[in-house]
């Protein structure tokens, strides 16, 4: 009994953890969005308005033997094609 709620404890951190990082990333990308706007209040908007859908759709937890990841290009394709104009562009070599 105490071995499957030992199990259990550790599960439910590790789920736990998975949540935490996904926040701290959103939160982290969502700040550097905003400071890339440089103030312009259309900018700003359309990443609040956008940048929490957007991140769901891009951002994949990982699973068991892959960890997780944000397809930067796809959230900013997202947020572009929402809001209706090129705010932002994606380099790769930039990373």
């Amino acid at each position: 009994m105490k071995r499957a709620i030992g199990s259990l404890v550790m599960f439910g951190a590790l789920i736990g953890f998975k949540f935490y990082n996904k926040s701290a990333s959103a939160s982290e990308v969502k700040t550097h969005l905003i400071k890339v706007c440089d103030a312009e209040k259309a900018c700003e908007d359309a990443v609040n308005a956008h940048f929490d859908a957007c991140f769901e759709s891009s951002y994949s937890m990982g699973g068991r033997h892959r960890s997780a990841s944000l397809k930067g290009e796809e959230l900013i394709k997202c947020i572009n094609s929402r809001s209706g104009k090129p705010y932002f562009t994606y380099d790769e070599k930039a990373k």
